[in-house]
């Protein structure tokens, strides 16, 4: 009789260890999860606010890139699972990820784009409400805010001054097209800093064939043809890449944001994945 409540004994033990590993490994699964979405959550609050505020495209493409990056340096001090984009001192171990995430969007969002100081409070409120407010979130506090301070003086006067711009008169020089015949925009977009490239002219084509070369005739008659409006030869994929390329921010990064949340990753992965949102 002793050694079967012996054996009972220990078949429960078992399937108490058992059961509190599930539930340690759940939670763990869980809280992962909550901090991925944060990463996705600052996109969307960066991309409405870009959105109300008028930002061009290429200014919006800039706000975003230092926002992730923020983030992902931040998260990054905490995990410590990539190389950090700009190096800092790790995080104490236990602080919240999620909330370092939300910070570094936070601190970031607000330096670059003002006028979004509310709803950025806002959304920094909730995030550290969801997450009660004990030592580990003041830590990630502090995490964030200092990762995002040093992408942001990292990236402090990339941008330039916009100077003027005369349309060219030669052949092959770049001047407006009807209907609008509006002028370039943001010339000085070239002398921008690269995020990742060594030069902003490390991957650039080939120049063009001579103008009166077959092979630039036959571009040409190419993009024509791709191009109009009731093209037979523009594929599905093609017209999806034009309007990609034409669409608000807002849409493009609502599609980029549904398919990281199909994905399966880490907040560490999908504040590096959605810097493209």
């Amino acid at each position: 009789m002793s050694t079967q409540l012996s054996n009972l004994r220990r078949a429960w033990s078992w399937r108490l260890v058992r059961g509190a590993a599930g539930l340690a490994v759940f939670a763990s699964e869980a809280a992962a999860q909550v901090a991925a979405n944060e990463t996705l959550r600052w996109n969307t609050v960066a991309t409405e606010a870009s959105a109300a505020a008028g930002s061009d495209p290429l200014t919006e493409s800039r706000l975003l890139a230092i926002i992730h990056l923020a983030m992902h340096d931040a998260v990054n001090a905490v995990e410590r699972r990539y190389q950090p984009y700009r190096s800092a001192a790790p995080a104490e171990r236990g602080e919240s990820a999620s909330i370092a995430a939300a910070s570094a969007a936070h601190a970031a969002l607000v330096a670059l784009l003002p006028a979004a100081q509310a709803a950025a409070d806002d959304a920094l409120t909730a995030a550290v409400a969801q997450a009660g407010n004990d030592t580990r979130v003041a830590a990630g506090l502090a995490t964030g805010r200092a990762a995002a301070m040093r992408i942001l003086a990292l990236r402090k006067d990339d941008a330039g001054v916009e100077g003027t711009w005369q349309p060219g008169t030669k052949p092959g020089a770049y001047r407006p097209t009807p209907p609008e015949n509006l002028p370039a925009f943001l010339t000085r977009w070239g002398k921008v800093a690269p995020f990742a490239l060594r030069s902003a002219s490390q991957f650039r084509p080939l120049p063009h064939p001579a103008l009166s070369s077959a092979a630039y005739a036959a571009d040409l008659a190419e993009v024509q043809a791709i191009g109009e409006v009731d093209s037979s030869m523009r594929t599905a994929e093609q017209t999806e890449i034009a309007k990609y390329g034409t669409s608000t921010r807002r849409a493009a990064g609502t599609a980029l944001r549904a398919r990281s949340h199909r994905s399966a990753g880490s907040i560490s992965g999908k504040a590096r994945d959605c810097s493209r949102c």
